[in-house]
């Protein structure tokens, strides 16, 4: 695997990371109303689904972002898991990081297939 440098679109998707707090501070443990559970969960949530795949698998054309749609409204459903898109996400990554959504796309099927979801 090619060792990638830090680019505007990498630093954009590591953005979410830097909501994250480094440490708490006395006025947290002191009983404030803040929480770092909530906050951790907010800070997960900042970058909705659809737009992690269509930035992480470059895509460009319109029917492959209605494919994302469709997985997307297939995972809020319930009949995908998020962790098996996950996983299909970073083998399609691993396969060919220039290009990844073919692969996102035939592996996603298959698994889907086997489970009974039609895409």
């Amino acid at each position: 695997m090619r060792h990638r440098k830090l680019n505007r679109r990498s630093l954009l998707l590591l953005a979410p990371l830097a909501l994250l707090p480094l440490r708490t501070l006395p006025a947290q443990q002191a009983g404030s109303t803040f929480n770092n559970a909530e906050a951790l969960k907010s800070a997960r949530n900042v970058t909705p689904l659809l737009d992690q795949l269509r930035v992480g698998l470059r895509t460009n054309q319109n029917s492959q972002i209605d494919f994302l749609k469709v997985v997307v409204q297939k995972v809020e459903a319930g009949e995908l898991s998020q962790a098996m898109v996950n996983t299909v996400y970073k083998w399609a990554i691993s396969r060919n990081d220039r290009y990844p959504f073919p692969y996102f796309q035939v592996g996603l099927k298959e698994l889907a297939k086997r489970r009974g979801v039609s895409l």
